[in-house]
């Protein structure tokens, strides 16, 4: 992953407390019902604990950018529109090499042939009127001031509309890290807070866990036609990486 200014930003923190049963003596602690999948006092971690959740977050300008390309035709018979399309489709596939977008970068994403019908009333039978043949290129960049050039460049060279655009990580694993180190830093200032509150030593972890965010990567829905004059501006924003941990410590008198 390129290296890109990172800026760490303190996500909102929620923090719980549970001192299991810490004042009471055991003959007068309560008892779980059988069944009820409850313990009133933390029978993985007996005695005292602090319990905290913290999320961190990190604000990364993305490295990767993906298009998906379309080519549409359309013809009377199905082998009529897909061999247009396959023609149209190799023009495209030769401007993106001259744009000097590498061949393992292009994939297709999809590619159908489908019957075109003709508006009738509504008592009537569906007539075919033709056969529509789509070819769905997926280009991947890794030079985002080029993605409105490559844009503009597949339209002149016979695409009929870019559907998709997003921006991503080529390393989301190295922002998912800082962003985990952020969190567990937050959860420790918290539970440090805590305990200093409630006048107690705070102890070891016990137990440390974490819960997962889907990857948050803007889609732009595009609207390029053909007739789409150059240059199409694109500015990518950052993208954000979140992680949430949970840490319970023990609680020293």
């Amino acid at each position: 992953m390129k290296s890109h200014p990172a800026l760490i930003v303190f996500g909102s923190m929620v923090v719980s407390l549970l001192l299991a049963c810490a004042s009471l003596p055991a003959a007068a602690q309560p008892h779980a019902q059988p069944g009820d999948g409850n313990t009133p006092c933390d029978q993985q971690h007996p005695g005292p604990t602090i319990r905290v959740q913290a999320t961190g977050e990190v604000e990364v300008a993305p490295d990767l950018a993906t298009i998906d390309i379309a080519v549409e035709t359309q013809a009377d018979e199905a082998r009529e529109a897909t061999a247009e399309n396959a023609r149209r489709t190799e023009k495209l596939l030769e401007a993106l090499l001259n744009m000097e977008v590498p061949e393992d970068a292009v994939e297709t994403r999809h590619f159908s042939v489908q019957p075109v019908y003709r508006r009738h009333r509504s008592d009537a039978p569906p007539e075919i009127e033709g056969y529509k043949a789509v070819n769905m290129l997926l280009v991947r960049l890794d030079d985002l001031g080029r993605v409105g050039a490559v844009i503009d460049g597949a339209i002149e060279a016979g695409a009929d509309r870019v559907a998709r655009l997003q921006f991503e990580l080529s390393d989301p694993l190295s922002a998912r890290r800082e962003a985990l180190a952020t969190a567990i830093g937050n959860a420790r200032s918290d539970a440090q807070a805590i305990a200093s509150a409630l006048d107690v030593d705070l102890g070891p972890v016990l137990d440390a866990s974490t819960i997962d965010h889907q990857p948050s990567f803007p889609v732009v829905r595009m609207a390029v036609q053909a007739d789409a004059r150059p240059e199409t501006p694109i500015t990518p924003g950052p993208q954000t990486v979140t992680a949430t941990v949970r840490l319970v410590y023990s609680v020293n008198d």
